[in-house]
């Protein structure tokens, strides 16, 4: 599994994706996490991978991937997206530390939390295609018009509502 810590920005979702094509099974958690919180996240879902963005804003989240990659002994790699940070691979195209492609689907983990701490949820690639174009059906939301989701997309609603809508 691979963890990202993201939010709602371009980022994210190009790491989402780039894990997604790349075969991994992909688990998304907020950037504004602790540590704590994201080492619960690793555990749960057995992540080999921690990825994140470099930057989302002034926060970087990448440092508290560094301490859950300390803490959780399933974790292998931390790697990071537009730019660079010490102790992370650098998985932008073209550098030397990306991972090659393979074209397997792999399911997208998002969590519920659960009454001792967060439980991963799995869901198909297409699962979540087709909940995003039967939201986009029944909101009537047409290529022309602007989608503002308040959902966070670490839950399967925000994902399918929010980025993966957008690019529908």
């Amino acid at each position: 599994c691979a963890l990202i810590a993201g939010a709602a920005d371009p980022a994210t979702i190009v790491l989402l994706f780039g894990a997604a094509r790349a075969g991994l099974v992909t688990a998304l958690a907020s950037a504004g996490a602790s540590a704590s919180e994201l080492g619960s996240c690793a555990r749960e879902c057995r992540a080999d991978a921690l990825l994140a963005p470099a930057a989302i804003g002034p926060a970087r989240p990448v440092e508290a991937l560094l301490t859950v990659a300390a803490r959780v002994d399933t974790v292998r790699l931390v790697g990071v997206w537009g730019g660079d940070a010490e102790g992370a691979a650098r998985l932008d195209i073209g550098s030397p530390d990306a991972p090659a492609l393979r074209a397997a689907p792999a399911p997208v983990v998002t969590f519920a939390q659960g009454r001792d701490g967060p439980v991963a949820m799995r869901h198909r690639q297409t699962t979540l295609a087709a909940a995003a174009l039967d939201f986009l059906a029944r909101a009537q939301i047409g290529a022309g018009l602007p989608l503002v989701s308040a959902v966070a997309p670490t839950r399967f609603a925000g994902l399918v509502s929010g980025p993966i809508a957008s690019l529908l």
